[in-house]
């Protein structure tokens, strides 16, 4: 049985292209992507920009740790992100990764913000170490307050 996870962290300057999250999957276990937003708090221009999803295996980045909650109702059952073995999410990236493969592309305008919600069958799939990544891809023309939240199933 997996158990659900919401991540989600509130920047707060973004000018430049960066990786704005990444999950890194436990080693007893694998995790699944159910949804990703990723939203303007601040900025009101109208802007396109490319949002990327990737899997990573090369050198972690650097980031801050960001709010992880079991979303599972039965509090007597309730397991938590710690039970699962090298399990984290960070927002932020001030160093990215490296050595990525991208999975999903999508230009979007920043004031509808982001959001990938693949149908089950094409959820990703991370393990063993290995890392996703919601990635800005290029620089934004004004600078903007991000907010992202992922939810992850975590099976063991």
């Amino acid at each position: 049985m997996a158990t659900r996870f919401a991540i989600n962290g509130n920047y707060g300057s973004v000018s430049a292209a960066q990786h704005c999250l990444r999950i890194a999957a436990p080693t007893n276990g694998i995790t699944r992507l159910v949804e990703v937003h990723v939203t303007n708090d601040t900025d009101e221009t109208s802007e396109m920009l490319p949002f990327e999803v990737r899997i990573a295996t090369g050198t972690a980045g650097v980031g801050t740790a960001a709010s992880v909650v079991n979303m599972e109702t039965d509090k007597a059952t309730l397991i938590s992100a710690g039970a699962y073995g090298g399990f984290s999410a960070i927002y932020n990236l001030s160093t990215p990764e490296t050595e990525s493969t991208q999975i999903w592309r999508e230009a979007v305008n920043i004031l509808s913000g982001f959001h990938f919600v693949p149908v089950p069958e094409s959820r990703p799939v991370i393990s063993g170490g290995d890392r996703l990544i919601i990635n800005l891809d290029a620089a934004p023309s004004n600078t903007l307050s991000l907010s992202v939240v992922a939810i992850v199933e975590i099976e063991g």
